[in-house]
């Protein structure tokens, strides 16, 4: 793929990834993507993805997963303090496959302050065939810094959970959720990419030298 290389041994939660390689600014965001060895780091089997700049261009992370994956639940472990996200950043959690048709469906979870254009920090969407996508936004806890998200991913309805803990990732508690469902002639790709990504919102500067998010799991399951 044009502006993509794999490297090598890049395994996290015992899925092998690609990460995304971009010299050019592309989207999301109208960014670079991965000019930086700072942007994807995994040790210890935790990841973190990072936006770097340098001199006054800024690298952004994204990873997917070489392998694709059907129906089934799919969770995503987060260690981030949303009240320290930088307001112009974005930390997406998605399935997507470019590969086929139709080639806008993607489901997210997206948690961000849109520069502060939108009151909620966190949103579930669906890029469909419809002319808008499927929108649910909600507040997570700002000051909560293990939340865990899911998606239930059918062949024609998705459920969207999102839990925060206490403390590490002990007891979760649920506190956002939603329902899409999809009408008698759309139907959900049977193979989707994992991807993960941190980005910015056009033409944003960072108010700080680097932003972070650290992922420490990802976790599919399959449908029986």
């Amino acid at each position: 793929m044009n502006g993509q290389k794999q490297i090598d041994n890049i395994y996290f939660s015992e899925i092998e990834w690609i990460e995304k390689i971009k010299n050019e600014k592309v989207g999301p965001g109208g960014n670079f993507f991965g000019i930086s060895p700072k942007n994807v780091v995994i040790k210890k089997d935790v990841l973190t993805l990072t936006i770097t700049k340098k001199r006054k261009e800024y690298s952004c992370a994204e990873i997917f997963s070489s392998n694709t994956f059907g129906y089934g639940s799919y969770e995503f472990f987060i260690k981030k303090k949303l009240n320290l996200q930088d307001p112009g950043s974005v930390i997406g959690l998605f399935l997507y496959n470019e590969n086929q048709p139709p080639f806008f469906n993607e489901i997210d979870i997206e948690l961000s302050r849109w520069n502060g254009e939108i009151k909620e920090n966190s949103q579930y969407a669906v890029h469909d065939d419809s002319i808008k996508p499927w929108i649910n936004r909600f507040l997570t806890p700002t000051n909560k810094i293990y939340t865990i998200h899911k998606i239930h991913y059918y062949q024609n309805k998705i459920v969207f959970e999102s839990f925060y803990c206490k403390k590490h990732y002990s007891t979760p508690l649920l506190y956002q959720t939603a329902l899409y469902k999809t009408n008698d002639i759309i139907k959900l790709l049977p193979s989707v990419h994992i991807r993960m990504n941190l980005w910015l919102v056009n033409g944003t500067k960072l108010k700080k030298r680097n932003e972070t998010v650290t992922i420490t799991k990802v976790k599919f399951t399959p449908f029986n």
